[in-house]
């Protein structure tokens, strides 16, 4: 606090921190002190010295002038006087502080509050790049100051109380005084305060339930997510398998494109081949012709039988790429056997009922066929594995709560479990001693096991109410406002047993009858809840009571029937019956998902073993090499061809028989160009096509 020229003070600052008592002889100036803390904080108006004394008739001269009272020097100070009052606060926590003050000027005519005029002030405050909120009226500066103070209105009225005091002398009326505003009590006033509350306690009541409803809402979005959230791990893995399955395409196709760069070289050795064949086939041509000429078929047998080993050499090593191919096939058609595919196909190779073209069209549609099959059957594994995946989860769930069940423990959902957890550890925490809490269901025992789905279906949610001793359900209350948000925790209630007392009897021929417990409050919070439940046996009855309700779980309420979900009351909670039930269920869902589980494995297997099998295949190189075939048999009959030429020749020589070998020769001849033409043209294609 900084204070200038304020009666006695004429420069003090005075730091005020936690507690401060100010003490000192009368007239030393404490309550100086306190009308300048005021006459800040009151934004001017303030009752100068009714800290001291009623009577005293201070004023702002008196204080800027420092009055004295002597004779002869009645002011401390004469002619103008500027006086400062500055109050600053300081924010522990944000380390900032806060200036609230006042500025007063007095000379011989007037008092002012200001330093300049309105319009000097706010260039000079724009000239300091300053910002400042103005009052137009003396009216509106308390207003700016509770803005500043962050205060209420009363605010301005409590600062002079709190500073005021006297001698009490009457108690009543101090408290009327000092403590109390003079306003009078307006019945009517109050009656219509009474109605808004009312009013207003319906609103509640009707937002409550919407937010119950908004809850729903919220629960159902919650499960909306955690479904696309599978769904995308679903994509993710069809995505992974896809991806998978495009590699292996693209190792098949680097496989492929080796191979055919190997199937071109060959192609050109081939044409070489038929070209030095080509070339022989001329030269034997022309050699006949010239033996003819001269009659010298000694020496075209001797050419004869040269080309006739040079051919046979060739056909050895053909012989063993032809039998490797034969072997390859043979193998592919006890895949194909296996998979019962192209039975007909199968059927002519055993037999050895093909040429050629005929092989080469049907390897190029096994192939195809078993692409499709494979990647068929790779779709079907990821399928499993996903279905697999889920069932384990599944599985473990209800192991889980097996595990619950033979500890005699219900498994509930998963607010019903954080609520009591969150209750029994803070509850035992706050009271130093352990503290029960337990839903509803664990209390109850059903007495008439016909009447159990009706109860179960009926309580619904109320089965997981909690049940606690009323000496610890206020603290209950504020541990579930506390941690609600940071566990997730709605839709749980916690029973208030106090009121509950008036439903100890329970109501001759309701649902209540077929329920019993050794705790009294459960007891009447059953009662309360079915007592007003009618029990008949046939659903033409239901009619002839507000609430009523059949074994059969149809109930009639609110002037409508309806049937209960059964997933309410599938699963049981009520006894130690309800723990058996729930014991043979879960065994039977757990039998139920290991032999799905089995037959998904099992279907797996046999869907690896077709993929398995087709991996193995040697399609692509069977269809690759089919030319091997046509190499074979083609060369096996030029050399039987030879053989037979040979056999003439040296049967007969005559001139006639020359004139045959030509003859025949040039026929081979065009046989031989036709052959170069076709691998010519066929090289031609492989090209481009790998290209």
């Amino acid at each position: 606090m900084k204070i200038i020229n304020w009666h006695l003070f004429s420069n003090e600052t005075i730091e005020i921190k936690n507690n401060v008592v100010i003490t000192g002889e009368n007239g030393t100036g404490k309550s100086t002190l306190l009308d300048a803390l005021q006459y800040v904080l009151t934004a001017g108006k303030a009752k100068f010295n009714s800290a001291a004394n009623d009577s005293g008739k201070r004023n702002i001269e008196g204080y800027m002038r420092g009055k004295l009272g002597r004779e002869g020097k009645p002011f401390l100070r004469t002619g103008d006087v500027v006086s400062y009052i500055v109050l600053e606060y300081f924010d522990e926590t944000s380390k900032r502080s806060q200036l609230i003050g006042v500025v007063l000027e007095l000379s011989q005519a007037n008092i002012k509050r200001h330093i300049y005029n309105r319009n000097e002030f706010r260039k000079e405050l724009q000239k300091r790049k300053l910002k400042a909120n103005f009052a137009d009226k003396k009216s509106q500066v308390p207003s700016l100051f509770r803005q500043s103070l962050g205060v209420s209105s009363k605010y301005f009225e409590l600062i002079p109380r709190a500073l005021a005091f006297k001698p009490i002398n009457q108690v009543y009326n101090f408290i009327y005084d000092f403590l109390l505003n003079e306003d009078p009590v307006k019945i009517d006033d109050l009656r219509n305060n009474i109605h808004a509350y009312r009013h207003l306690s319906d609103v509640l009541k009707e937002q409550q339930k919407r937010m119950e409803l908004l809850e729903q809402i919220e629960k159902t979005y919650q499960q909306y997510q955690k479904t696309m959230k599978h769904l995308k791990n679903y994509e993710f893995v069809k995505d992974v398998f896809y991806i998978e399955s495009l590699n292996y395409q693209k190792g098949q196709l680097v496989q492929s494109i080796a191979k055919n760069k190997k199937m071109i070289q060959d192609m050109k050795q081939q044409i070489s081949l038929i070209q030095n064949q080509l070339h022989g086939l001329q030269k034997d041509v022309f050699q006949l012709e010239s033996t003819l000429e001269s009659n010298e078929s000694y020496r075209l047998k001797k050419e004869l039988e040269e080309n006739l080993h040079q051919q046979q050499r060739r056909f050895e090593q053909i012989s063993q790429n032809y039998q490797f191919y034969i072997s390859q096939l043979q193998e592919d058609i006890t895949m194909l056997k296996r998979l019962r595919m192209k039975e007909t196909f199968v059927e002519r190779i055993q037999n050895q009922d093909y040429d050629s073209q005929y092989l080469s069209e049907q390897l190029f549609d096994i192939r195809n066929d078993l692409n499709e099959r494979r990647n068929v059957n790779m779709q079907k594994i990821a399928q499993y594995n996903h279905e697999f995946k889920q069932l384990r989860e599944t599985s473990q769930q209800f192991n889980k709560q097996m595990e619950l069940l033979n500890r005699n423990r219900f498994y509930y959902r998963k607010e019903v479990s954080e609520l009591i957890e969150v209750l029994s550890v803070n509850l035992e925490e706050y009271f130093q001693q352990k503290v029960e809490v337990k839903p509803l269901c664990e209390y109850l025992e059903v007495t008439d096991e016909s009447w159990r789905q009706a109860i179960e279906g009926y309580l619904n949610t109320q089965r997981f109410d909690l049940i606690i001793e009323p000496v610890y359900f206020q603290k209950a209350m504020q541990i579930y406002e506390q941690y609600k948000a940071e566990h997730h925790i709605f839709g749980v209630g916690i029973v208030n047993v106090i009121p509950l007392q008036k439903y100890s009897q329970t109501a001759e021929n309701s649902l209540a009858q077929f329920v019993t417990s050794y705790n009294s409050y459960a007891k009447n919070y059953a009662n309360m809840i079915l007592n007003k439940v009618h029990c008949v046996e046939h659903v033409e009855d239901l009619t002839q009571y507000p609430i009523a309700i059949t074994k059969t779980c149809m109930v009639y309420q609110n002037y409508a029937v309806r049937a209960i979900n059964p997933k309410i009351y599938q699963q049981p909670y009520l006894g130690q019956e309800a723990m058996k039930i729930q014991k043979q269920i879960i065994h039977q869902k757990l039998t139920d998902l290991k032999q799905e589980m089995t037959q998904i494995e099992k279907q797996k297997q046999d869907a690896s073993r077709i993929v398995h099998w087709i991996e193995q295949s040697h399609i692509s190189d069977l269809v690759r090499n089919f030319y091997i075939i046509d190499d074979y048999c083609l060369l096996e009959k030029q050399i039987q061809d030879l053989k037979t030429r040979l056999s003439e020749i040296e049967e007969d020589d005559s001139i006639m028989t020359l004139m045959f070998q030509l003859e025949h020769l040039q026929k081979e001849l065009k046989t031989v160009q036709n052959q170069l033409t076709e691998k010519q043209n066929q090289y031609s294609y492989e090209t481009v096509s790998m290209e």
